[in-house]
């Protein structure tokens, strides 16, 4: 984790931004993560895209995670758990 450039916790998505979007690929590689591991996609969406849905992937490349991630059923609830506005 990239802390010592970004003290401040409210920079944590900045701190983590490439890693989210090294993970957001390597989840593709253990697709019953993001399907039916609810326990590890709430742990992975709150540390990573607790406040931050769309990624730079790849030179220009965004990703909106709730769109990505629809068809994934732990995403989802993950994602839905973080986006509620009555959860942050």
């Amino acid at each position: 984790m990239n802390t010592q450039n970004f003290l401040d916790p409210n920079h944590r998505s900045t701190a983590l931004a490439n890693q989210a979007s090294m993970l957001y690929v390597i989840l593709y590689f253990s697709p019953t993560i993001l399907m039916s591991n609810k326990h590890k996609m709430r742990e992975i969406v709150d540390r990573h895209f607790n406040d931050n849905w769309i990624i730079a992937l790849y030179m220009g490349v965004d990703v909106d995670l709730s769109v990505e991630w629809k068809q994934y059923k732990a995403a989802t609830q993950a994602l839905k758990n973080t986006m509620d506005i009555e959860n942050s």
